[in-house]
């Protein structure tokens, strides 16, 4: 009866431990954010800037030498973004 009560709590144990990274994968890995962040990246943050109502969150920079004819869109419609990607 002990080793029976003792593999139920390491059994609870284990799959809280599982669902708490199953939670932490939600919330890292979740819809709108990034597992490699672009700012990151000295070449694309050159090019772009962090702008929160953007479809992506980020938009091109207005004095980026490659994307500044982008820079006048609105890059917070997702149907102009479709259209550009």
């Amino acid at each position: 009866m002990k080793q029976v009560k003792m593999l139920i709590r390491y059994g609870l144990i284990s799959l809280l431990g599982l669902l708490m990274c199953i939670i932490f994968s939600v919330n890292v890995y979740a819809a709108g954010s990034y597992v490699h962040d672009p700012m990151a990246n000295p070449s694309a943050a050159k090019d772009i800037v962090v702008d929160p109502s953007a479809v992506y969150g980020y938009a091109p920079s207005p004095s980026s030498a490659r994307l500044k004819d982008y820079a006048e869109y609105d890059w917070s419609d997702p149907e102009l973004v479709k259209q550009h990607i």
